[in-house]
């Protein structure tokens, strides 16, 4: 059974990309929570929220450019192999590229669904009245 890192080696350097995403989104993820539930301003909390979004965006758009990527290098060396080794060639070559689909879908849900609901929750609070402040 293959363990986290080598998967992660097998998806090559998008890996590194969907890992920064990764590091940096789930925190504004967790911002976006907190101030989803103790916020009062409907900006701040539809701002984070967006904010959380953009980066769990980010980060499978990366997952699927590595994939993309991945696949335009078996593409590329398939001529090169021997003709009854393609099929063989060509499908680890796409289960390796898989790696990125999978690791930034991953490192995408929790942006994702925070950003989701925090942008509900900011579209639910009452608007502010103009003539109050």
């Amino acid at each position: 059974m293959a363990t986290l890192a080598h998967h992660f080696q097998e998806g090559g350097s998008a890996m590194y990309g969907i890992l920064c995403c990764a590091l940096f989104g789930n925190p504004v993820a967790f911002a976006a929570l907190i101030v989803a539930l103790v916020g009062k301003r409907r900006p701040a909390v539809i701002g984070t929220g967006a904010a959380s979004l953009v980066f769990g965006v980010l980060t499978m758009g990366l997952g699927v450019a590595g994939y993309l990527y991945g696949m335009s290098v078996v593409d590329s060396v398939i001529p090169l192999v021997d003709v009854e080794s393609r099929d063989m060639i060509y499908e680890r070559g796409r289960e390796e590229s898989m790696n990125n689909i999978y690791f930034g879908v991953i490192a995408a849900l929790f942006p994702l669904a925070i950003g989701g609901l925090a942008i509900l929750r900011g579209v639910m609070l009452p608007a502010r009245d103009p003539q109050a402040a």
